[in-house]
């Protein structure tokens, strides 16, 4: 039987919910989020992912930061984590074959093998994600000719 460990989309998501929770000042939810992720995912190792996240956050702060800069597509914060999140998402669903999005479940839902550099690729993502946000802004903000 394969590893069940939390797929690189869903670490990323998780990265994107821990900068939520900071924002908002509450972490009952992502603490629970984490909870059940862990219950679903019985291979994933919790003090391993917890670590992943807070090295991945750095890096999703960062984007932040770029993404807020005067010349950046978001006005605040908020703004910014709900954009990376919305990329994220979308990115997530068009990286998926069809079948398994109708038939997504527990089974299907799962990485099999370890990710070994999940975090350099949630970093990779976010900075996609942020650079992705920055050229829509850019596209709206020229003049029409």
């Amino acid at each position: 039987m394969g590893r069940y460990i939390i797929p690189q989309y869903l670490f990323g998501g998780l990265v994107v919910s821990r900068l939520a929770s900071e924002l908002a000042g509450t972490h009952e939810e992502f603490d629970q989020r984490i909870e059940d992720y862990l219950q679903r995912y019985p291979d994933e190792d919790g003090s391993a992912l917890i670590a992943d996240l807070d090295v991945a956050a750095d890096e999703a702060r960062k984007v932040v930061v770029v993404l807020r800069a005067a010349d950046g597509p978001c006005a605040d914060t908020a703004a910014a984590i709900e954009g990376l999140m919305d990329v994220l998402s979308k990115a997530a669903e068009l990286g998926k074959p069809l079948r398994r999005r109708m038939v997504e479940n527990f089974f299907t839902n799962a990485q099999p093998i370890p990710i070994p550099d999940r975090v350099a690729k949630a970093g990779e993502h976010l900075r996609a994600a942020g650079n992705l946000l920055a050229a829509r802004s850019a596209e709206r903000s020229e003049p029409v000719r």
